[in-house]
């Protein structure tokens, strides 16, 4: 294990950890709190299926959006609690209210991974992250990263998350600028599937033949690389010729 920053540290797929997290662990929950949560396109499929609400819904009830000048495209966070520690909206005296429909970032904890592309070449990245307040390292299971993150269920969501890395890491987003229109596009069809899925069945987007039927997974996958073509179809026509 090689140290990253202090209370992170990298990790092989084949180096092993112990951690465990239920109630009975001391920092039960803690890791909900003073909680600056990111979220990520596919977060928002789960948090409408756990909620029941809508894209227009959620967004005001539960999702800030920000735009940072150092990414070139909108970013958006969960709502905290204003009860003094920055408590998630969705956990209570007994852990997490919407478990089953849980952000990925939540999932993975402790772990983190990244996905690197370089053309066809694909890369997994790993980082421990041990925060002062966990106890969750002192018993457990032992784990090395495919099987945590399999158990955590993310074996079928990160083909989503893979989606859109390959498309933000792209090296036109070094460069891009994108008008307003563009930010909402990214925005409808990434982080609203719901409504795109409408827009689909009423005609609009002629470019994107892809079926208004399929799954959730599969409709943000492929408007993943949907938006590729949208945004930066001069590299598109360089890349098929």
């Amino acid at each position: 294990m090689t140290p990253v920053v202090e209370g992170m540290t990298a990790i092989r797929a084949d180096d092993s950890f112990s951690f465990a997290c239920h109630p009975g662990v001391p920092c039960f929950t803690e890791c909900c709190r003073m909680l600056e949560l990111e979220l990520h396109p596919y977060d928002f499929v789960l948090l409408r299926r756990a909620t029941g609400l809508d894209s227009p819904q959620l967004f005001a009830r539960y999702i800030i959006g920000e735009d940072d000048a150092r990414f070139p495209l909108p970013r958006h966070f969960l709502t905290m609690v204003d009860d003094g520690r920055a408590s998630c909206p969705f956990v209570g005296e007994k852990g997490c209210q919407i478990y089953p429909f849980r952000p990925a970032a939540c999932r993975s904890y402790p772990l983190g991974r990244a996905v690197l592309f370089q053309g066809d070449a694909v890369a997994e990245r790993f980082v421990l992250v041990r925060e002062a307040h966990c106890r969750g390292f002192e018993n457990g299971a032992s784990y090395r990263p495919a099987a945590y993150l399999a158990e955590q269920g993310l074996d079928a969501i990160n083909p989503c998350h893979d989606a859109v890395a390959r498309l933000l890491q792209r090296p036109e987003m070094k460069s891009f600028v994108p008008s307003e229109e563009e930010k909402r596009l990214y925005v409808l069809a990434l982080c609203q599937t719901d409504l795109f899925r409408t827009r689909l069945r009423d005609g609009d987007f002629a470019d994107f033949a892809v079926d208004a039927t399929v799954s959730d997974e599969e409709l943000l996958t492929r408007a993943a690389a949907w938006l590729g073509r949208k945004f930066f179809p001069s590299a598109e026509r360089l890349s098929s010729c």
